[in-house]
Order: structure tokens, then sequence, then C-alpha cells
């Protein structure tokens, strides 16, 4: 295949087995440890005492090795019967006396070893452990990354394992890994058209979500509301976090676990409580704490680890003015009311649960801006996390942040969002890894201690795997990480070591090539406005509007703040003419990437192609094609009605547009067979409504040349 911009076409499935480390480990070699090979049928024991999390990681290492090595390993429970053979032996806090004799000294919070030990009989065991169920979890993967060669994002990147006679594990081998630096750190899995469909299609995908997690790291896991809208029991979500030994909380939306809509609020009260249901306001106040103390119960009871979500907002992602008739409508009466709230919660989880629990307070939207102003009364302590949130529609920190009064002491977290689901990449990647260190560098900045909170919206997941990936590896240690180094260590695990350094400046060069079509307003804070994909969705179907209604006009777009064109930083003086500039500019840079990527991927090793191509390749094509899809629709805008010209730059944008949805089509394999939204399904993009359009105005512009 080959089309007239220029792209490569890649169609491969690829295989990616690289034992390359991803965190900093400290390495220890011991004189007289005898070195091993695991070979088919190396039994692994597990103390049968040991708690579910752990149980449920050496479960995911037993089918590891089976896939690695062609043959399953047997589980040994009884320390009597594992012999004095090579085996892999797993410890966590169940193991018994004869698990504690083989320990080492692993200590701190999510502490762990991996080592190479001699037993009594002379011969050698590979020994995962540790100082907690957490960190016995972690050194389990961190065993199937490091020697089997499994990657973390083995899900996301298609990776499929090769099998092999025998594993040499070298003399000495030790990996230690002390506490991390960032004390929670996890995930908001935050997407509703292409992740959300695919969780409910199989139930396995919601443990390779969770498993994903833990390889990486992580441990906690922001379900959005903990309880579901029975208000009977956990979202699934929770559940599988529950068995996965994740930490949860819910989000911004949902205050103590579950949110405040009128279909929950009149379930409490019509279903659980048998009595008429209350009016929604502000103002009921004992309503509110009524129905608060049952969910805090219910969450309590269900016997999660939980970090406690105090704000007082509306449902649909709203400030709580749009649900509550009684709200105030002043910034300082409203930012009084939310306040008051914050430390009603405050007050009911330590009620309920205890003053050791964890909390935090998510400054989203309104929040931050009141925090920001100083009208928020925000409660202290070391277990109360101010969770500061990046910008609306961009990714920097808000403009002030740095003036809010903090105190030296106080635990700080950053919500970081990798996508938006108004303006932000959602198809594919746009911001990298560096963005994403900028922001929690400016974090750590404001403070000398360590931060104690992180997070980020994942999206849809499979489309940030580089920045995802990133993330973990920071705030395991911020003092190591270098996003430049990282990229370099992605680049080798997963499309090998000889052609890790081209791939890395390919991955650079395809996040540069897109729009910046704003100036920074934070000095010095690089690429702070982009034109993100979802950007390009909005602006087509502004577009498409005018075309379709037969108008011409330089200022096409609709809601200014969706879009922050500066018309002179991209040299115009009309926003049509700074988007006629900027899609040239980032087309073109988009197509030298794509040309040069699909060079380069006809030089990788089999294993490798699938991942590069969904990865980037395919990227690539599709930024480079939406942007001739607006480039072609904005010329269309400035022809003249019922021109030769406006039909023929009509024609071109339905044509690269179908280009556009060619490339992402070739990602979808295996599990992600039906990733995309499909007609009728709920699509952000309006990947559909689009083609559609653009087939329609088409039509349209045939039938007035006729």
């Amino acid at each position: 295949m080959s089309w007239k911009s220029g792209f490569l076409h890649a169609s491969t499935i690829a295989k990616v087995v690289l034992p390359v480390i991803l965190f900093a480990p400290k390495v220890f070699c011991s004189p007289g440890e005898e070195a091993f090979s695991l070979r088919p049928g190396v039994p692994v024991y597990l103390a049968a005492e040991e708690p579910e999390p752990l149980r449920r990681a050496v479960e995911d290492l037993r089918r590891d090795l089976e896939k690695r090595l062609g043959q399953s390993s047997p589980l040994i429970t009884e320390a009597g019967n594992l012999g004095s053979g090579p085996a892999i032996v797993v410890l966590g806090p169940g193991a018994a006396e004869a698990g504690g004799r083989w320990r080492a000294e692993v200590t701190g919070l999510e502490a762990h070893r991996v080592s190479l030990r001699s037993n009594n009989g002379g011969a050698a065991w590979l020994v995962a452990e540790g100082a907690d169920t957490r960190g016995a979890v972690y050194a389990v993967y961190t065993l199937s990354e490091e020697i089997l060669g499994v990657p973390p994002m083995w899900v996301w990147t298609s990776w499929e394992a090769e099998t092999v006679e025998a594993i040499h594990v070298p003399d000495g081998f030790a990996r230690d890994f002390p506490s991390p630096r960032v004390r929670w750190r996890g995930w908001f899995p935050n997407d509703q058209d292409y992740l959300e469909p695919w969780k409910r299609r199989d139930p396995l995908h919601r443990e390779w979500l969770a498993e994903t997690m833990l390889r990486l790291k992580l441990n906690c896991w922001d379900t959005g509301s903990v309880i579901g809208p029975s208000l009977q029991g956990l979202t699934a979500d929770a559940t599988v976090a529950k068995r996965r030994g994740l930490a949860v909380m819910s989000t911004h939306t949902s205050p103590l676990g579950t949110r405040i809509d009128p279909g929950r609020w009149d379930t409490f009260w019509s279903g659980i409580r048998q009595t008429e249901t209350p009016d929604l306001r502000a103002g009921g106040e004992e309503n509110l704490l009524e129905y608060w103390r049952y969910v805090i119960d219910l969450v309590a009871d269900s016997g999660l680890e939980n970090i406690w979500t105090l704000t007082f907002r509306a449902h649909r992602d709203l400030p709580f003015w749009a649900l509550y008739g009684d709200a105030p409508e002043t910034d300082a009466e409203r930012a009084a009311l939310i306040s008051r709230f914050v430390r009603l919660q405050k007050g009911l989880v330590e009620e309920r649960v205890g003053k050791d629990a964890w909390m935090r307070v998510p400054l989203y939207n309104e929040m931050s801006d009141y925090a920001i102003a100083g009208l928020m009364d925000l409660p202290e302590g070391e277990r109360m996390i101010w969770n500061f949130v990046s910008a609306r529609r961009d990714h920097y920190p808000p403009i002030g942040m740095e003036e809010t009064a903090i105190p030296p002491e106080q635990p700080l977290g950053l919500y970081y969002n990798i996508q938006f689901t108004s303006t932000g990449s959602h198809v594919v990647a746009g911001e990298g890894p560096w963005k994403l260190e900028d922001n929690f560098r400016f974090m750590e900045n404001l403070q000398s201690r360590p931060l104690e909170f992180s997070i980020v919206n994942s999206g849809n997941t499979r489309e940030f795997v580089l920045e995802l990936s990133a993330h973990a590896r920071m705030m395991w240690d911020d003092r190591e990480y270098n996003s430049d180094r990282f990229l370099e260590e992605f680049c080798r695990m997963y499309f090998g070591e000889r052609h890790a350094g081209e791939a890395a400046d390919l991955m650079r060069d395809y996040f540069h090539a897109y729009w910046e079509q704003h100036p920074a307003t934070r000095p010095g804070f690089e690429r702070q406005f982009i034109f993100h994909d979802l950007r390009y969705g909005r602006a087509m179907r502004d577009l498409l509007r005018v075309l379709e209604n037969g108008e011409q006009t330089e200022e096409p777009l609709g809601n200014w703040d969706f879009f922050w064109i500066d018309p002179a930083h991209s040299g115009a003086e009309s926003t049509l003419q700074a988007i006629l500039n900027g899609t040239r500019e980032s087309g073109r840079a988009f197509i030298g990437v794509a040309d040069r990527a699909g060079r380069l991927r006809e030089e990788l090793p089999e294993r490798h192609r699938t991942f590069f191509t969904d990865g980037l390749l395919a990227p690539a094509r599709f930024m480079a094609e939406i942007n001739i899809t607006l480039h072609a629709l904005a010329r269309a805008v400035e022809a003249e009605p019922d021109s030769a010209e406006r039909r023929r730059r009509g024609g071109q944008a339905k044509t690269a547009y179908a280009r556009a949805r060619a490339a992402l089509a070739e990602t979808e394999h295996g599990p992600f067979e039906e990733w995309h939204p499909r007609p009728g399904q709920r699509d952000l993009f309006h990947l559909n409504n689009l083609e559609k359009r653009l087939r329609d105005l088409a039509e349209r512009f045939k039938n007035q040349q006729r």
C-alpha cells in the first residue's frame, strides 16, 4: 500500500523479549552463591498461608514460566515438600518458620529483594521476598521482568513469549529495592469509550489492568467510585483492586466513595432507608451526613485499603451549584461551603474509621481556583493530602499555584492528566514524559519533603504506554529519574538494543511535531500548549458546520476556550490562517516522522514490529492525516461557496480522513480487535460521525457539480 502523503504501510505481529531494568536497584554479588539455570518445570514455593494478592502474583509468575520454558511449574505450599533441588522461593508476610530461615534483611514499606541463594542441600534457590505483602508482590514481578524477560507493559505492547530451554541466572544475582520515595502512586483509568467497553468484554481484562499497575510498582487505583449505583457493594474495579492488593480511592466527583446524583440519592432514601426522598440541597446538611455515614461504613466493612476522598462537587464532573438549587452565588461563599463539607467529611471518617485513616482533598477545577485565591480552609495533618491538579485543558501547573500558602510538613500530591476528555490527547499520545516530569519537578519544588501522593489519569492506557511507564519509574525514585535516559531504556526494552537510539530519536521528534498554537504563559515551560487530537476533532466539526451551511468565515471555531489558538503565535492574523499555518508545519513534521518510522520498522526484528507500529508508526500516520484533513477543510472554508476549489478541498479532506482511520484500524488486533468505537457507541473524537459528515459533504458537492 502506498499513498500520496508519503506514509508507509505497517502490519506485522511482534514479539518482544528483552529483560531491561526499568528501576534503579542496588546489585549485590556475594562470593560462594551458586548460579543456576531456570529449566522447564522448576518448582515454585509459596506458603499456603500467604495472602491472596501474593498468591495471584505467583500464579502470574507460573503463567510466565510456562510461556518462557514451555512447561508448567508445580506450586509447593509446604516447606517440607520443597526438597533440596533448584527452586523459586517466594516469601511474603505469611511465610512460616521455615520461610523465616531463608529470609534476607529486607525492611521498609514495600521494600523487596530478588536474589540467588544457597539452600541447605547446596543447590541454588532464586528467592523473591518483600518486607510486606506489596513488597513481595513487587519482588515476584521483578523476577518475571529481569529473569524471564516479561516487560511490565506486556499486555499493552502485544508482547509474546519466546520459548527457550533454559534461562541462566548470573552468579551472585541480587536486586535490592528500598522503599519508594512517593508513598502513594497510582492510576485513574478514566476512559469511557475505548477502555471501559474493553474491560467489560472479558473479566480477564480488569485483572490485566491491575497486574500492569503492580508490575509497574504502583499501589493505588482510583476506581472512580468505590461503591456502585445500587449502594450495596463494591464496583467491579474496586473488587479486582482489593483481591490484587491495591489500595483504592474515589475520584473528585465521588466524595467518600460514591457520587451524589439524583438516582443514588433516591436509592438511598427510598430503597435503603425506606422513607420519602428529601430534596438534594446544600443546606440539607444532616441528610448529606447520613448518606455519607452509610457510604463510609459500607466501604470500611468491605475490608478495602482506602484513601478517603474529601470533596464537594456535583455528578457529571460539574461544580456543586449545578446540582444543588440552594447553592450560594459568590466565590467566597461557595469556597466556604466546600471547606465546611470537606471538614465535616474528615470528621465522619475519623469517627467511623479512625484518626489514622489516609485522606486526600483533590483541588480540582473550581477548588483549585479557590485554593490559589486563598478562599479554601483546608484541613491539615500528616495523613491529609492536599492533592493539586494540573490545569483544566492543558498539562501544566495552574498559574499562581506556587504562591499558595502551604505548611512545610503538609503532605502534597499531584493528580496529572495524561489525557483530557475535552481537548487532550485521546486517540494517540501527545504529551510525552518530559512534560510529566516538568509538572512533578514543579510540585517537588514547593516543599523540601518528597511528594506523598501521585496519580495520573491514564485514559485509554494503551495509547500512553510510554508516559505511564515514565510516571511509575519517576515516582519510585525521582532522584534517579531523567526523561531522556528513561526514553532510551524504554526503547531498549521494547524495540531492542541495536535500534533503541534511533527509535528514541523518532519518539522525541514525534512529540515535538505537534502544533504549538499558543505561547507559554509559564516562562520556560516547554510545550505548555499543543493542539491535541481532540482539538482537531472539535475543529473539524466546527469547520464542517461552516461548510454544511454554505458559509465563509475567517473565524470558524466555536468556544475559544477549547482551542486556545493565538493567531500571532502561528504567524497569522485570523484563526483560519493560524489553522492553515499550524497544520501545514505540523503535518510536514508528522509525515517526516512516519516516513522514517516506516523505514526503521522494516529493520526491526519481527518480534518488535507490532508495538512499534501501534506505539509510533500508526500514531504518526494518524496525526499526519488529520493535519491534512483539517488543512483541507480550512482551505475549503477559505474558498468561495459553490466553487470548484471548495469541492476539491472537501474531497481531499474525505480521502485524508479515510487514511487516518486506516492507520487506527491497523492497531486493532488480538485482544484489541475492537478497540476503537463502532457506530452507535460513545466516541469522544467523533470518529464515525466525522467520517459520515465528510462523506455526506463530498456527496453534496458532487451533486452540486451536476
